[in-house]
């Protein structure tokens, strides 16, 4: 129940949207990426692709994998966002 302007931590993010893909947790998690104000942490994505992985639960791994997918989307779609924190952080996909 941790309001959503406060997750700007990677874990709490990725915990959030996984927490959002289960089936009927009545977060929708398209809406979430969808706003303005969301400013993913640079290691969202390879946080949620190895919980998709990784995770001990076969239910946790299914919700991380769609929780990749829809992140991997709003990239593709907002990847001026994504350059800039790149440019701040780094790639923090590839270790740099």
């Amino acid at each position: 129940r941790r309001h959503r302007k406060g997750m700007v931590q990677d874990y709490d993010q990725a915990a959030f949207l996984i927490g959002a893909c289960f089936e009927g947790s009545g977060i929708n998690a398209t809406e979430t990426l969808k706003k303005e104000a969301f400013q993913p942490h640079p290691a969202l994505g390879a946080l949620l692709e190895w919980l998709a992985a990784f995770a001990a639960t076969s239910e946790i791994r299914t919700a991380a994998r769609r929780a990749s997918m829809l992140f991997r989307g709003w990239r593709a779609r907002n990847q001026y966002k994504d350059r800039q924190q790149q440019m701040f952080f780094g790639d923090q996909e590839d270790g740099s």
